[in-house]
């Protein structure tokens, strides 16, 4: 069928839009991992869905988007063919998928991204920068295939609100998970020589000591935002947090203001910093451990961002695990 140029060209390739599809659903699908079993099915997410009604939705809305640019393709014969649900049929779809298997689920979610996935990926950069009539309205795949990505990322973003949540753990719950991420960390060194620590590498180039000395740095910095909560001081998190760096940067900065640490250091240090941690979370109230405020990298709850801190030593917990010679 006929179609017209954008005024605005497309930002991404073909292949970068399949790229980024990907990655999101990913995402996804990673966060979703977080949960127990149990809670795929009975756990209710800030907007009132299941898990798995959730991962449904995002299935339904891949298969039937993908279903639309390709009629668009085809020409207006298969557009009015094409049977278009409304927005207000989601919570009925999601009250019916709640308690659908699992694996089923899952299976769905996965083949429905991988189409509109090689979808993307087949375009010619002529029919991606093109708008086609929809009825009395027009249609961009650029602009949906963008959208398609955000939508993934805003369920992932509720997934992770509520992984955590205090609704989620409660506090004495919240507190056992901090007590055991770092409990996992120095039961990951313990037994290990300090020559081991220093010359056996576990991520990338990094050692096991220069594991600790990263996490030390991270430690440090949600003390700091901790300290100021909800409006930590950003002039105090810049030192953390310098536009011009990259991650990489970032990290090898940090881990050089230690190069001078040695085992007792960096674990007396992270002791330190987790007891600080937890007296600090001691005080405050279930009000204010849901209230949000400016963690340096958007805004989220004191349980939320204590989460993630303690799952990004968990991550390095078991990188040090895993390279244990008794492991």
């Amino acid at each position: 069928m006929t179609a017209t140029t954008q005024e605005i060209p497309s930002v991404f390739t073909p292949a970068q839009h399949a790229a980024a599809l990907r990655r999101s659903h990913d995402s996804l699908i990673r966060t979703l991992d977080l949960l127990e079993p149990a809670e795929l099915r009975a756990a209710h997410l800030p907007g009132g869905w299941t898990p798995t009604a959730l991962l449904a939705h995002v299935a339904f809305w891949d298969q039937f988007q993908t279903d639309r640019m390709m009629a668009a393709l085809a020409g207006p014969d298969a557009q009015a063919a094409l049977l278009r649900p409304g927005a207000a049929d989601n919570n009925a779809r999601a009250a019916a998928d709640a308690g659908r298997d699992w694996e089923e689920v899952l299976a769905q979610a996965d083949a429905a991204r991988q189409r509109l996935v090689d979808f993307a990926a087949a375009l010619s950069p002529e029919i991606l920068a093109a708008i086609y009539p929809e009825g009395e309205r027009i249609l961009s795949l650029n602009v949906l295939l963008t959208h398609m990505v955000k939508h993934a990322r805003e369920h992932a973003q509720e997934v992770m609100d509520y992984c955590g949540s205090l609704a989620r753990w409660g506090r004495d719950g919240m507190r056992r998970f901090l007590v055991q991420q770092h409990t996992h960390l120095m039961d990951a060194i313990g037994g290990m020589s300090e020559e081991w620590l220093v010359s056996e590498r576990v991520v990338g180039a990094w050692t096991s000591r220069d594991v600790l000395a990263h996490v030390l740095a991270w430690e440090e910095f949600a003390w700091v935002v901790l300290q100021g909560w909800p409006d930590p001081d950003e002039k105090e998190m810049a030192h953390w947090l310098v536009a011009e760096e990259g991650e990489d940067d970032t990290n090898a900065r940090l881990m050089a203001e230690k190069v001078d640490f040695n085992r007792v250091d960096l674990v007396d240090w992270l002791t330190t910093y987790h007891r600080r941690t937890l007296g600090a979370f001691g005080e405050l109230s279930d009000e204010e451990l849901q209230t949000k405020g400016n963690t340096g990298f958007g805004r989220d709850t004191v349980t939320g961002f204590l989460h993630s801190m303690s799952m990004h030593t968990a991550e390095h917990a078991a990188e040090i695990w895993r390279h244990r010679p008794d492991a």
